[in-house]
């Protein structure tokens, strides 16, 4: 499965549905195991994104083209950061939930 099939079945989730699926992502510390989860609680809301790297680290997901996944989150006091996975470093390891 591709990154770009992990994130249209992604967003496409149905109410009351998580999917999620690991991937590993060649940044600049090389590379790294994370986790993209989606979930959507509302008839005419759209799903939740977001990547993990396990425990209690996550950010959101902003966007996603087909050249990035846009992602952001706030610290305690505020303030946004904002990072751009790049597609092309992305392969998807294994879906790992579906309920």
């Amino acid at each position: 499965m591709t990154i770009q099939e992990a994130i249209d079945k992604c967003q496409n989730v149905q109410v009351d549905q998580s999917v999620s699926f690991k991937f590993s992502y060649k940044g600049t510390a090389g590379p790294k195991t994370y986790e993209l989860i989606s979930s959507k609680y509302g008839i005419n809301s759209a799903p939740l994104m977001s990547v993990s790297e396990g425990g209690w680290r996550s950010m959101n997901v902003l966007k996603t083209t087909k050249q990035y996944i846009t992602l952001y989150d706030y610290n305690m006091m505020g303030g946004r950061s904002c990072y751009k996975m790049a597609i092309d470093k992305i392969q998807v390891i294994e879906e790992t939930t579906i309920s």
